[in-house]
């Protein structure tokens, strides 16, 4: 559900998310992702925003976000997404929104919820079949969580506040069965 402008407060952790009109593709080749991760280093400065976990999809993406300022992550959403557009329809003569609605933000409501939230974004290419081996998706933060790379843009607080690097396999191989057999495995009522 939308929040509206004012119900963002420091401190408070937020999923955002989007799919792109149509169904295209939002990223058809590396350096599409590569522009895009640019983006999100530069308009989520670590000092107004803590960057819990992301993942960039062919056709969606899902960011996990703490404000700790009085800046309004939705703003350097629409930033980000805006330069992304014009980048996108330049490149590949297009025009218009690519995304197919409003940018998408849930609060997020507690702890448990935040960690299912993290494993839900980790293991989103799984889930919708672009993979079948976690380690191979390089577009999310997955591999920073875990310890086998080290990008710009990741921040341990999160991780290191709910786990481990060892045991977050662990929690994510948990959360990938409860998800496989159809059980419960993201809802804000947690």
């Amino acid at each position: 559900m939308r929040l509206k402008k004012e119900q963002f407060q420091q401190g408070s952790f937020y999923h955002f998310y989007n799919h792109s009109a149509k169904g295209q593709i939002l990223f058809p080749d590396e350096s599409d992702y590569e522009y895009c991760i640019q983006l999100i280093n530069k308009y989520l400065p670590s000092e107004y925003f803590m960057l819990g976990a992301y993942c960039l999809m062919p056709n969606h993406y899902h960011f996990l976000i703490q404000q700790l300022s009085c800046e309004n992550p939705s703003m350097m959403f629409y930033k980000i997404w805006n330069h992304y557009s014009r980048y996108y329809n330049k490149k590949y003569q297009g025009f218009g929104s690519i995304f197919c609605g409003k940018l998408q933000h849930v609060y997020v409501s507690n702890e448990k919820y935040l960690i299912r939230l993290v494993c839900y974004i980790h293991l989103n290419p799984v889930s919708t079949g672009l993979i079948q081996n976690i380690n191979d998706w390089k577009w999310s933060d997955y591999l920073d969580w875990i310890d086998k790379r080290r990008l710009e843009n990741f921040d341990s607080r999160l991780r290191d506040m709910i786990t481990t690097p060892g045991n977050y396999k662990e929690i994510l191989s948990e959360m990938a069965l409860v998800k496989q057999e159809g059980r419960l495995f993201i809802d804000d009522k947690y």
